[in-house]
């Protein structure tokens, strides 16, 4: 209970932020995060690199840059970082390097973190950015199916963990886009 109200708390107190602030902190906090944890990981207080087995580019043990955490949770941390680079004020004006860190942070993602879902979602944001940026004005029909994509997204989601194993397309697409050994 005493957690719940804590979060409560700050809850409640994100409410006086804009939504580009929260996410700011939120960057700044990521930042902050992985830099301790590669200083950590320097001095060897906690593991850098650890190997997984099976890894989708070579057969047996592969080194990944975890921090001894989840290699999902380390790309995200990344990814977090290249979206906080993309809002900020002080690179607003250098769009090109915007461009170029967030291409090297996806590529750390892909080969040294080695989470590839992640990765895929980075450059697709890349994308997505750069074209909405580039139209000013974006049409009804755009707004709504801005909308409508999570919600289609949840269902195509809920629609192949409900047929895992029934359709090999879905084991593919799985296979594919994790690289995870069933």
């Amino acid at each position: 209970i005493k957690d719940i109200s804590i979060l409560g708390v700050l809850g409640i107190s994100l409410l006086f932020f804009s939504g580009k602030e929260i996410v700011k902190i939120y960057g700044i906090s990521q930042l902050i995060l992985v830099t301790f944890l590669l200083i950590f990981g320097l001095f060897q207080l906690i593991p850098l690199i650890t190997s997984i087995q099976n890894g989708w580019i070579y057969d047996g043990n592969v080194s990944t840059l975890t921090f001894g955490l989840n290699k999902n949770l380390v790309g995200i941390f990344f990814f977090n970082i290249a979206i906080f680079l993309f809002i900020s004020k002080k690179f607003e004006k250098k769009e090109w390097l915007q461009y170029i860190l967030a291409v090297i942070i996806g590529l750390i993602i892909i080969f040294l973190v080695r989470d590839r879902t992640v990765g895929i979602i980075l450059f697709l944001f890349l994308i997505c950015y750069t074209l909405i940026k580039r139209k000013k004005n974006i049409s009804k029909l755009s707004r709504f199916l801005i909308v409508l994509l999570p919600i289609f997204l949840t269902i195509f989601s809920l629609f192949l963990s409900l047929n895992y194993g029934k359709k090999e397309w879905i084991t593919i697409f799985n296979e594919n886009l994790s690289g995870r050994v069933q």
